[in-house]
Parts: structure tokens; C-alpha cells; sequence
């Protein structure tokens, strides 16, 4: 469920209204991967939302769509009262896409054990680029948001932890364990880098 508070009065949304041109399929197709990959909320089809902020990115889209013997018309669409606005808001919910990213997030901290360092390290960039673009299409984030940005900074470090620690068992000698604190400046260094990365992709 949904947990952002937008005053009604303040809420407004920009609505593509669409009709899919038959031919040639491949428009089609770039027109709906287009519109999941801005993070659209389907009202019913053939009708799309994005803020009103966002309005700008439905206009190449409208375009294709009439060049190719479409339809389409962006329209300005506000909320007449709380309960229109929270059934609105509800259509950008997406807690089940959060869900999904913190059971990857959850598996790679259950394999590190058995995992080689380059693979440990490939699949946590995986993961925090992963978040990345969820945030990008998240448009009104709530608690969900908040609790995978938690998630992330554990698994980021705990990555980078584990390895230090595996590197500092074995070091026999000073240059060795030398090696291993630079390991860990380093994986820290990368944890920071990332967690800037995750929270400045929300644009």
C-alpha cells in the first residue's frame, strides 16, 4: 500500500490518451516499452499518467504514435478530492517492484559464502543499478523506497566487508595485511560511490 501524502490541491497529472497505430508492429512495441520504461501508470487502456512535470516526455511519444496513423492527446488531469487523489496515487504504487528487487538483494547476501569476489562484486553492481532504475521510474516514492535504500546500503558494504575479512584471515605477513586494509578502504570507497549513485538516478 501506498504511504505518500500529496495534498489534492497539488496533485496533478499529465494523462496520454492513445490509440495503437495496426502497422507496423515494431511502433507498437516501442511505444509500450516506452511507456514502462517512464514508469507510467495505466489508468484503463490506451490511457497513460505521469506527473504533470513529466509532461514533456509523452510529446515524442504522441508524435510516433500520429506519424504512424495513431492517435494520441495529453490532457492535464487533477484530483477533485482526497479519495480521487489517493486512487490516482495508487496506480503508481510500486511496492511489488521494491518486493522483487529486495529477494535478488536478499539471495546474493545469502551466496556470498560461495561466491568468487569477482562474481560477488558483478552481481552487487547489478543489484544497485537495478535500484537505480526502479527509482527513476518511481514518481511518488514512499516507505518502500525508503526500506530498499536500507537494504542496499547493507548489501553494499556487507559485500565489501566480507571480503576484507576473508583477505585479513589469510594475511601471514604485514604486506599482506597492508593489502587487505587497502582492500577495505577501497570496497568502502565503492560503497559510498554507489549509494550516491542509487539516490542521484532519481531523476
Amino acid at each position: 500500500m501506498h504511504s505518500v501524502t500529496v495534498a489534492y490541491a497539488t496533485f496533478v497529472l499529465s494523462i496520454l490518451i492513445l490509440t495503437l497505430p495496426t502497422q507496423p508492429n515494431a511502433v507498437r512495441v516501442r511505444i509500450w516499452r516506452a511507456l514502462k520504461a517512464l514508469g507510467c501508470a495505466a489508468l484503463r487502456d490506451g490511457a497513460y499518467l505521469l506527473p504533470e512535470s513529466q509532461r514533456a516526455l509523452f510529446e515524442p511519444l504522441a508524435a510516433e504514435l500520429r506519424e504512424h496513423g495513431g492517435t494520441a492527446t495529453v490532457l492535464r488531469l487533477a484530483p477533485h478530492d482526497d479519495a480521487q487523489r489517493d486512487e490516482l496515487l495508487a496506480l503508481f504504487d510500486r511496492s511489488e517492484a521494491y518486493a522483487a528487487w529486495r529477494d535478488s538483494a536478499t539471495a546474493l547476501q545469502a551466496e556470498l559464502t560461495t561466491l568468487a569476489e569477482a562474481e560477488a562484486r558483478r552481481r552487487h553492481r547489478a543489484v544497485a543499478e537495478a535500484l537505480a532504475a526502479l527509482r527513476r521510474t518511481d514518481h511518488y516514492p514512499g516507505a518502500a523506497a525508503e526500506q530498499a535504500l536500507a537494504a542496499a546500503s547493507t548489501v553494499i558494504s556487507g559485500v565489501g566487508v566480507f571480503f576484507f575479512d576473508a583477505a585479513n584471515s589469510g594475511a601471514a605477513h604485514s604486506s599482506d595485511r597492508e593489502r587487505a586494509s587497502e582492500n577495505a578502504r577501497r570496497a568502502g570507497n565503492r560503497s559510498m560511490r554507489i549509494s550516491r549513485f542509487i539516490v542521484s538516478r532519481r531523476t
